[in-house]
Formats: C-alpha cells, sequence, structure tokens
C-alpha cells in the first residue's frame, strides 16, 4: 500500500491533470454587435450595444428621446434629419 504522501501527491497531479475541481465550461458566445451609423456617436461613459428604438421627442441641439424615455446624443446633421417616430439605431442611456 503507498505510503499518504504518495496518495496526496497522486490526488493531486490526477486533479491537475483533469482540469481541477470546476467543470469544463464552453466560453458563452459574445452578442452580436451592430455598428452605429454615420452621423452617431457612442458617449464615452457607456459601454453598450447599439439598439434601435422609435423615436418620442427631440431635445435640441442633438438629443433624440425614445418611446421608454432613453436618449441617444446625435451629430446636429443626423439630430436635423430624424423625425419624430423614426427608428434609429443607436446608443441608447437610461436618461431618468
Amino acid at each position: 500500500m503507498p505510503a499518504p504522501k504518495q496518495v496526496i501527491l497522486l490526488a493531486l497531479a490526477a486533479s491537475l491533470a483533469t482540469g481541477g475541481c470546476r467543470p469544463q465550461v464552453p466560453a458563452a458566445t459574445p452578442p452580436a454587435t451592430h455598428p452605429l451609423p454615420k452621423g452617431f456617436r457612442p458617449d464615452s461613459a457607456y459601454g453598450g450595444q447599439a439598439t434601435r428604438k422609435r423615436v418620442a421627442d427631440k431635445t435640441p441641439p442633438t438629443t433624440l428621446i425614445s418611446t421608454d424615455a432613453y436618449t441617444c446624443t446625435v451629430t446636429e446633421a443626423t439630430f436635423n434629419s430624424t423625425k419624430v417616430g423614426d427608428s434609429v439605431l443607436c446608443l441608447w442611456m437610461w436618461s431618468r
């Protein structure tokens, strides 16, 4: 019969060889990202994903407001060409 020290070393070696104690889980697939359309600028403090929302209101000079009260800052040219009711792809941020 092997000595206790050898048993511990064998158990440790087997554990390391099989990946330790945690189960091997495949890495999750990251969510699909959407490139921002020309004229939209992301807020540097927000690392979210671009989503499409319907515009309910506009606050000059560059803020769009969605039907669920999120805001999006855009260029003046994009602001001027966007109409209330348009569906806009942007980095919408919670504003309240």
